[in-house]
């Protein structure tokens, strides 16, 4: 059985916690792990039950990315640093940069946010990107291996 909580999820149940968590220093609030919460609730039931069970508890914060940053890391992020202020000089908001095509564009978050994309992970540019940044194959190697 695999559960996946999505981050911020459960913040009601965990505001009977013991203290409030706070804000971080850009006044974001800090949200509680449910997903520690959870894993921690379940093991107690099974224990109250005298049942034993086996379980994982993965937070993926730590896989996103497994390799240190490297020079071309460093450019792209100064890139996306510039364009991010100097659309901010320009007045937009509520948008997003990068390359896009070859191009550096500003796109609105209603553009990006507006339809829902899949990744085909046996594309020639997401195994470029997989290669690139020395990721590990975090899916079972049968899933990886394309149909023919």
């Amino acid at each position: 059985c695999v559960i996946v909580v999505a981050e911020g999820a459960g913040q009601e149940i965990l505001d009977c916690a013991t203290e409030k968590p706070g804000m971080d220093k850009s006044g974001n609030k800090v949200l509680r792990d449910i997903g520690l919460y959870l894993y921690n609730e379940i093991k107690s039931h099974y224990r109250s039950i005298n049942l034993e069970v086996s379980m994982k508890y993965i937070d993926p914060t730590y896989m996103v990315r497994a390799v240190p940053a490297n020079a071309a890391d460093n450019l792209y992020c100064t890139m996306l640093a510039h364009m991010s202020v100097h659309g901010a000089f320009a007045g937009f908001t509520g948008f997003c940069c990068g390359p896009l095509h070859g191009y550096n564009v500003y796109v609105p978050f209603s553009e990006v946010a507006g339809v829902q994309r899949r990744v085909d992970v046996h594309d020639r540019l997401w195994l470029r990107l997989v290669s690139n940044t020395r990721q590990p194959k975090f899916a079972p190697a049968d899933a990886c291996e394309v149909e023919q």
